[in-house]
């Protein structure tokens, strides 16, 4: 599920206009994304100018766990039992699918056109932040795990949307994830996270954009050498 990230930057407007706007903000994040998914997550950007950039989807996946919620943090260094040959289960980053939009929600304000609208977005950089759910069943604490940030350069025009791969969990990272959990004892436990993405940048007239969801996912010893 995405989740909303709750923070917009509202500005001035008066009072009539502000509550015009913020019912079009929360129309527009209730018809956005579909029940697999969750809702389209927080409506951010640059208000002033009636833009909203959201994000649609966030779908994680590996190469032995495509289009899954499920994250492998072990390596079985043997599939079938038998140690003459060579034959470790499959394992590599995991990554995400995540689909961001622009939508413009004031009618009469056309982008290009209209003084003081933007056309585009740039975002120049994300972070990530892991956080253990205290909704998803977890009898025990699971290890931490450290935020990512990186650059990355995704213009989006305004009434469109942008579908990029991005960074989800590193190999270092389930490296160190799985290193703690032997090491705790909890080697075999499947646990619950959420991985809130924040995107930073501007629009093409300069005003400041942030947008932020998250995304739940469970990490563990998945054995995956039988889908190979």
């Amino acid at each position: 599920m995405v989740g909303w990230g709750g923070r917009l930057f509202i500005k001035h407007w008066g009072s009539n206009r502000c509550v015009l706007f913020l019912f079009l903000v929360l129309f527009v994040l209730a018809a956005c994304g579909d029940e697999q998914i969750g809702a389209a997550g927080q409506c951010g950007g640059a208000e002033l100018t009636g833009i909203c950039v959201t994000i649609d989807l966030i779908s994680p996946g590996s190469v032995s766990l495509p289009q899954s919620d499920d994250v492998d943090a072990f390596q079985n260094p043997d599939c079938d039992g038998d140690r003459t040959t060579n034959d470790p289960e499959e394992f590599s980053r995991h990554s995400a699918e995540i689909t961001l939009s622009v939508v413009n929600l004031i009618s009469s304000n056309e982008p290009g056109i209209t003084s003081g609208v933007p056309t585009f977005v740039t975002l120049t950089t994300y972070q990530i932040d892991y956080q253990e759910t205290t909704d998803g069943g977890n009898e025990v604490p699971g290890p931490l795990m450290t935020a990512r940030e990186f650059n990355e350069t995704i213009r989006i025009d305004v009434e469109t949307s942008q579908t990029v791969t991005l960074a989800f969990l590193e190999i270092a990272q389930l490296i160190e994830y799985s290193a703690q959990a032997i090491q705790d004892g909890i080697d075999d436990t499947i646990l619950s996270y959420t991985a809130t993405y924040s995107f930073s940048g501007e629009d093409s007239l300069g005003n400041p954009v942030f947008v932020e969801a998250f995304k739940k996912f469970q990490i563990g010893n998945f054995n995956t050498c039988s889908s190979e």
